[in-house]
């Protein structure tokens, strides 16, 4: 029996080829598709079908800190009209996600308190790519 380590100094996100840095702590990326991939269907003697969806749509949401020097990176790229690539690369397990064409939904809520809040930002992909 093996025993794996997992390294998020291993794990990176990259949009429009910037690494961004300054994750917050805890969960710091999420990566998940906006549907399910399959629709059941029972008829009533319970044959079961499937249907598939088509839709690949999904979202990528990364959680920095509120010092973090990326902020500014996507905070521009926000308010810009321009589409950009995202990519999720984990080096520990080999897992790559992302896609083309993504945009920003909205600009990510602004907390000030004694310590330092996070931000948390979240991508639309048009077609995510989950590749495990």
């Amino acid at each position: 029996m093996s025993v794996n380590t997992y390294d998020p100094l291993d794990t990176n996100v990259v949009v429009n080829n910037t690494i961004l840095t300054g994750f917050a702590d805890g969960t710091f990326i999420n990566v998940e598709r906006d549907e399910e991939s399959y629709t059941a269907h029972v008829g009533a003697k319970g044959e079961v079908a499937r249907a598939r969806n088509a839709n690949k749509m999904g979202k990528i949401t990364v959680t920095l800190s509120q010092d973090s020097p990326s902020n500014s990176i996507l905070s521009k790229m926000a308010r810009g009209k321009n589409t950009f690539s995202v990519s999720v690369v984990d080096q520990n397990f080999g897992s790559t996600s992302g896609g083309n064409d993504c945009w920003i939904e909205k600009l990510p809520n602004l907390e000030f308190g004694k310590e330092i809040s996070e931000r948390e930002w979240i991508i639309v992909v048009p077609v995510l790519e989950i590749d495990e």
